[in-house]
């Protein structure tokens, strides 16, 4: 059907043309008709003298002939009717079979531009490639695709603007994304104090709550004297730690204490045989005093205080304050890199430990309370 249109589109120009060029003919003929006129213009006088006589004189008036006329009506219907005819079949025939039109993604319409690219069709690529720009202003390597086509063709100066584009949508895109990044650890470290806070909320919970059972279980790191001691002080930049090693059969809590204040900073549950780290521990010079024991009851109280949380049995406090055994914790750098301190220590309730211990009592373990 596409044939037969086109083969009619084809014949109405030359149909047009050919009575064009037919009407052309006749207007010249009829000029050269006025010349023979002014050449014999002695013998036309005449002969129109004697049709006057005769009385069968008629002004001619120079006018299409029939034959020319009826050709020019016929390409003039024939041109309507194949624009009909198109028409009608478009809009009955096509409409109906055409597909409908397939949108590409921007992906797409990249690895298309990527595949005529390696053909060489760089036309048809760039084409593509701007298409990908026009959904995705930010989907850089449809510039990068654009600069190498261009490229390519040699055509230089094209090349230095997608080119510089590509590396001005590359360099926004990572300044972006740090941006992103630093949002986010930003985030972190907020959700880490709020996540922290939440905890020493809970903990204090624990103190408040009846139970139908005098007692329940710590867990390591748990810290049951929060509310005569004071909340834990952390310092989320600092990588001090010290690794706690349970090596008795009692439970521990140990107390980290600033000499320069003989303040109490942490208090940890340490189950008994078993391992524990204390972390981000601020800058500062420490020792270490344990209530060791078994059967941890928080609704027991402490010999001679008024504290409320205690082991039941195998009690005993110890205190670790000799020089050889502070903790001094300072950061320092070497290298262009910052060392923190790290230690390590061994727990027994009297003299197997690694650390030389002292008998203490509970009225001197919290003494910062005074």
């Amino acid at each position: 059907m596409d044939y037969l249109i086109g083969f009619f589109a084809f014949l109405i120009p030359i149909f047009i043309v050919g009575g064009l060029l037919l009407i052309l003919n006749y207007y010249i003929k009829r000029r050269d008709i006025k010349d023979v006129q002014k050449e014999s213009e002695n013998e036309v006088d005449l002969f129109l003298q004697r049709l006057k006589e005769t009385g069968n004189y008629k002004r001619k008036k120079y006018l299409l002939p029939a034959w020319a006329k009826k050709f020019l009506i016929l390409s003039i219907s024939l041109f309507l009717f194949i624009q009909l005819f198109n028409y009608f079949y478009e809009y009955f025939y096509e409409s109906g079979s055409k597909e409908p039109e397939v949108t590409l993604t921007a992906e797409e319409h990249f690895n298309e531009g990527v595949k005529y690219q390696e053909l060489e069709e760089y036309r048809e690529a760039i084409k593509h490639f701007l298409k990908v720009i026009s959904i995705d202003p930010n989907y850089c390597d449809a510039y990068l695709g654009i600069s190498r086509c261009y490229f390519s063709q040699n055509k230089r100066n094209k090349y230095n603007h997608y080119h510089s584009l590509w590396d001005d949508c590359t360099t926004a895109i990572i300044n972006k994304n740090m941006a992103s990044a630093n949002k986010r650890i930003e985030e972190f470290k907020k959700k880490r104090i709020e996540d922290r806070a939440t905890r020493s909320k809970e903990i204090d919970s624990l103190f408040s709550i009846t139970f139908i059972k005098n007692t329940f279980s710590l867990k390591n790191g748990d810290s049951p004297y929060d509310n005569y001691f004071g909340k834990g002080k952390y310092d989320s930049k600092s990588l001090h730690s010290i690794s706690f090693k349970n090596g008795n059969s009692t439970d521990a809590i140990v107390c980290l204490v600033k000499v320069s204040t003989n303040k109490t900073i942490r208090n940890e549950y340490i189950r008994a045989s078993t391992n524990f780290k204390m972390i981000e521990i601020p800058d500062g010079k420490y020792y270490l005093k344990v209530f060791f024991g078994n059967g941890w009851n928080s609704t027991l109280s402490i010999a001679n205080t008024k504290i409320k949380g205690s082991f039941d049995h195998n009690i005993s406090f110890s205190k670790y304050d000799s020089n050889s055994d502070l903790f001094n914790l300072i950061q320092y750098e070497q290298n262009d890199k910052i060392f923190y301190s790290e230690y390590n220590v061994t727990l027994y309730p009297v003299s197997n430990g690694n650390m030389e211990s002292e008998e203490i009592s509970s009225i001197e373990f919290f003494n910062n309370l005074e």
